[in-house]
């Protein structure tokens, strides 16, 4: 008898959710489209300035730092470096194109531009163009952007020229609604450290310079594949933990100013011949209750908090180097 209930209850289910299934798609407005692929504009990452994304929660703004032309990003309370993965995202307006054209909007009702999330719109996103862009006269690009199509991760947009509903693909347009998960950069150090033939150690007053040992057994860098001779076993295996270290998060006005005032706890410098190519400095904050660690480096021109557990054994052991 319970397993009759079950089985009952479990086809009750699958009708049940069919039936709404069915009526979702029923209230769907239904158009023969265009199911070709529809260019819709082609926007050099290079040439972008900011990027503005306003969703129905949350509102992104990424404007590209004049030190080193990379993207700093607000999100809510959040300000951070962004990673090589907003590029990437960026890289989907050389060219962006939809899947198709599902519908003109000369003739649509209000409840198929609700059924669309077009009115209002669920998101709108902007492009900032620098001046000189091939974008005529550098006017700021702006697509809105509505729901998803059912049963897909792909989103009705409204055509920038507002005669078209499309569809775009779910990659074309992604991570800007959830910017720290997606494109927060983590990494306190670039990869010249890699190419380094000499690095530079200080803490308080001591200072040691550090050479890789020429005609040592080469030790093969990871990350460009290019076989350097190694640094001396115990700096080496120090370095190994610097390059581990990643940021938590980035410092508030307040505190990247109460961090400039403080003296390192150490620095390290990555030289060619004696040009510094990347410098970081290692400082704390001791608080009542709390001591937090951070990271001034070349790479992210602002401080960044990293973990206790990693940053102190990095300080400890540097004693050991002198």
């Amino acid at each position: 008898m319970k397993s009759k209930i079950t089985s009952d209850i479990s086809i009750y289910g699958i009708i049940l959710g069919a039936s709404l299934a069915l009526a979702w798609w029923g209230s769907t407005p239904k158009f023969s489209g265009d199911a070709r692929q529809v260019h819709i504009t082609s926007i050099t990452p290079a040439s972008i300035d900011e990027v503005i994304w306003k969703g129905a929660n949350q509102t992104m703004t990424a404007q590209r730092r004049e030190a080193d032309g990379r993207f700093w990003i607000q999100y809510g309370q959040d300000s951070f470096l962004a990673s090589e993965r907003f590029e990437d995202a960026l890289n989907f307006f050389n060219p962006l194109e939809a899947k198709r054209i599902v519908a003109a909007t000369g003739n649509l009702s209000a409840d198929q531009w609700q059924a669309f999330g077009l009115k209002p719109p669920s998101a709108t996103l902007t492009l900032k163009l620098k001046q000189g862009s091939a974008i005529a006269e550098q006017k700021p690009w702006s697509i809105e952007l509505g729901s998803q199509s059912f049963g897909t991760t792909d989103r009705y947009a409204l055509s920038p020229d507002g005669k078209n509903i499309i569809l775009l693909e779910a990659d074309a347009i992604s991570g800007f609604d959830n910017a720290v998960a997606r494109f927060f950069d983590r990494s306190v150090l670039s990869k010249k450290i890699n190419d380094a033939e000499t690095a530079e150690l200080e803490k308080g007053t001591a200072k040691k310079r550090f050479h890789r040992q020429i005609g040592k057994d080469k030790v093969t860098n990871k990350e460009d594949s290019t076989d350097k001779p190694p640094f001396e076993v115990a700096f080496n295996d120090w370095l190994e933990k610097v390059e581990r270290l990643r940021a938590i998060r980035y410092a508030d006005t307040k505190t990247e100013e109460q961090l400039t005032q403080l003296q390192p706890e150490l620095t390290l410098k990555i030289l060619n011949g004696e040009r510094i190519a990347e410098e970081i400095t290692v400082k704390k904050i001791d608080e009542a209750n709390k001591t937090t660690w951070w990271i001034f480096s070349s790479t992210t021109k602002s401080h960044v908090e990293i973990s206790a557990n990693r940053a102190e054994p990095v300080v400890k052991d540097a004693e050991a180097l002198f």
